[in-house]
């Protein structure tokens, strides 16, 4: 954040998206915050923000309550750094989600509506053509989200965030339901979105100079 408030200016992750689509962001660098997973760390960085970020969060344990079960999924993400890092395969293997209580006792709290976006049911590769696998992690679980909280749910963010975990039937099925889409392969947003869909910097702890190295890089889709 100190890094970010230093190059450029830090938005609410809604008015960043409004006043970028509505051209007012064309000069400058500004930055917007989300967090991918619906993990229960997410939340309680809260506090330390200046600004509100958007949650894409996962169905299964928002909807069935399973804050503590780490999918194989997720753990297969991250499975090469655990076997190089003891200490960081502790942190994984004791990472928690938010359950639909906890996101709602912070609201309650805090007296406003966190920004919520979709993250698939259960974290699965989206790299299929198989329309009802796609339509049961995408659509379905999108509208059970909505329907359990009691709001529309606008933003998608795909699983891996990177093109070869995704197919051209799912960006499909994405780009009908949802208003807006959010990859992480890098890449700062300038002018024109292609499809609706916002690039990402995904961010794991990089230094200050990393960092600012990976806002000069513009990657492009191909």
């Amino acid at each position: 954040m100190e890094v970010m408030s230093d190059v450029g200016q830090i938005l609410d992750f809604e008015e960043g998206i409004i006043r970028y689509l509505g051209g007012e962001l064309d000069t400058g660098c500004h930055f917007v915050v989300s967090f991918d997973d619906g993990f229960e760390s997410a939340l309680q960085v809260k506090a330390c923000m200046p600004v509100e970020p958007c949650y894409f969060v996962n169905g299964r344990p928002i909807l069935e309550g399973q804050t503590t079960k780490f999918w194989r999924s997720l753990v297969s993400k991250y499975r090469r750094s655990m076997e190089r890092n003891d200490e960081l395969s502790i942190v994984i293997e004791n990472l928690k989600f938010f359950s639909k209580d906890e996101l709602v006792a912070r609201e309650k709290l805090e007296a406003s509506t966190l920004t919520l976006g979709s993250h698939t049911y259960d974290h699965f590769d989206l790299n299929s053509r198989n329309i009802s696998f796609l339509n049961e992690q995408i659509v379905e679980d999108n509208r059970k989200l909505s329907r359990s909280l009691n709001r529309t749910i606008k933003y998608f963010s795909f699983p891996f965030g990177k093109l070869d975990k995704r197919s051209v039937v799912s960006d499909a099925i994405v780009r009908k339901e949802f208003s807006m889409s959010f990859g992480c392969f890098g890449g700062v947003n300038c002018g024109r979105l292609d499809n609706r869909e916002f690039l990402r910097i995904g961010v794991h702890n990089e230094s200050k100079s990393d960092f600012i190295r990976l806002l000069s890089v513009q990657w492009e889709r191909g």
